[in-house]
């Protein structure tokens, strides 16, 4: 029963440096979120390789091959039944945020030999990229900066920056510029947060 007592208290001293982290970057989980999380990842041991809240529901593997920027973990918190394998390496940039049921997978089987894995080289996501529910990214695939993906796409190649994709295989449906922007916003009666003027540098027409 010490043991046990002894445990789940050190437990919730690894709770807080996530919470000061969280605060930091204006990322705090819903507490009943955060105390789902914390009880499958500290107590139950699942997911407990990762050194940030994860939801109780979801699936990482390959933790300490997993390199993600600023503003990131919320998707990891919040966003359930994601299964973020990593084995070959994931790294996702700065303000990058994905929805439900996400599939990140860097290794594949092989064709015939099920338990021989691919060395495809890892898979980068990009800055400021938006990832819709359902989506499959698979492995060596590289996605560029401020790249929104529709729901249930399969991404089996390349995306560049600034373009807006969907589809199974997922294709690039548009280039993003000033007018194009303008015009989504417009039309989905988006209302900006205040910004700095530079933080997203939109390409020309």
């Amino acid at each position: 029963m010490k043991k046990v007592l002894k445990k789940t208290a050190w437990s919730i001293l690894e709770l807080i440096p996530s919470i000061r982290t969280a605060k930091q970057e204006r990322t705090l989980l819903p507490f009943n979120i955060l105390i789902a999380n914390f009880l499958f990842q500290r107590i139950l041991r699942i997911n407990a390789s990762v050194p940030f809240s994860v939801h109780y529901t979801s699936v990482v593997q390959g933790a300490d091959r997993l390199i993600i920027g600023k503003r990131v973990k919320l998707s990891f918190g919040v966003s359930n039944g994601c299964n973020i394998q990593a084995m070959n390496g994931i790294t996702i940039g700065d303000g990058t945020i994905f929805a439900s049921n996400v599939s990140i997978q860097s290794v594949n089987h092989d064709l015939v030999l099920r338990d021989a894995l691919s060395a495809v080289g890892p898979i980068t996501i990009g800055s400021n990229c938006w990832i819709g529910s359902n989506v499959v990214i698979t492995a060596g695939c590289n996605i560029g900066n401020n790249v929104t993906i529709g729901a249930g796409s399969i991404v089996t190649k390349d995306l560049p920056d600034w373009c807006v994709a969907a589809g199974n295989p997922c294709r690039v449906l548009k280039l993003l510029d000033h007018l194009s922007i303008a015009d989504y916003r417009r039309r989905h009666g988006i209302l900006l947060p205040k910004m700095d003027s530079n933080e997203h540098e939109v390409p020309s027409s």
